[in-house]
Order: structure tokens, then sequence, then C-alpha cells
């Protein structure tokens, strides 16, 4: 299909430093609140239900989950099974 499809949780009071160099990714924030930190531009933006963001240039980004975080997320090309 040229994507996948992933549920991804994010535990409360973690901080997950994220790159993804060969994967174009959409995120969809489904439960919880948090923060997105733009490593390469700056930017922070907040992450609750009915967020969604796009890394279409390899970001290099931080999620702060102030709490649970469940998020819906597309990666395209596909993420073959087994992949971190």
């Amino acid at each position: 299909m040229g994507f996948s499809f992933h549920e991804t949780t994010i535990h409360a009071g973690t901080e997950t430093p994220l790159h993804y160099p060969d994967y174009i990714e959409a995120v969809w924030i489904v439960e919880g609140d948090g923060q997105l930190i733009d490593r390469d531009h700056g930017g922070t933006y907040a992450l609750a239900p009915g967020t969604m963001y796009l890394l279409d240039k390899h970001d290099r980004h931080t999620i702060v989950a102030e709490s649970e975080i469940r998020a819906l997320c597309v990666f395209m090309p596909a993420v073959p099974p087994g992949s971190p």
C-alpha cells in the first residue's frame, strides 16, 4: 500500500525524542495532552485530542507527555513489521 498505520501510546511524565530520517509521518492525537518540541526549527506546539501534525521534512522532535497520549500514526513509506 505504500504506507503503514500504527497506534502509539506515550506514557505520562515522559519526554520522547524521535527522528525518522527515512519516513514521512502524520499523527492524530486521540487522547492525552502534551507538547511537541521541534528540535530542528525551535517551535513548541500543544498536543491535545483532535490535534494532527505532519512531519514531512524528517524533522527531529520530542514529545513531552503531560498525561498518557494515544496517537494514530501513518508512515510513508510503510514501516516494515518488527521495526522500531
